[in-house]
């Protein structure tokens, strides 16, 4: 597993596209964390995984596999939300 964390602070997800594009060729399965409160966030997680079990209070974890459609979503959507997403 990887995680490749970047801050707020760029408006576009350029430069987490990029690196994504790459490592998401060789990447299987997925992990989103969200706070429970992120109702629309965990949302369109759900759109592209299941909820994984876990012991995290406070927090959502939607896990599955890398698919060409999840990798087009990815790397073309511009919320910030998907900063999260972990790669195994």
């Amino acid at each position: 597993m990887q995680q490749i964390e970047f801050d707020d602070l760029q408006p576009e997800n350029t430069e987490w596209a990029e690196i994504m594009g790459s490592k998401l060729k060789d990447a299987k399965r997925f992990e989103i964390h969200c706070w429970e409160d992120e109702t629309e966030e965990i949302a369109m997680a759900l759109r592209c995984g299941e909820l994984k079990e876990t012991d995290w209070r406070g927090g959502k974890v939607t896990a599955g596999a890398i698919t060409p459609e999840l990798i087009g979503l990815l790397l073309t959507c511009q919320s910030r939300w998907i900063r999260r997403f972990i790669i195994k």
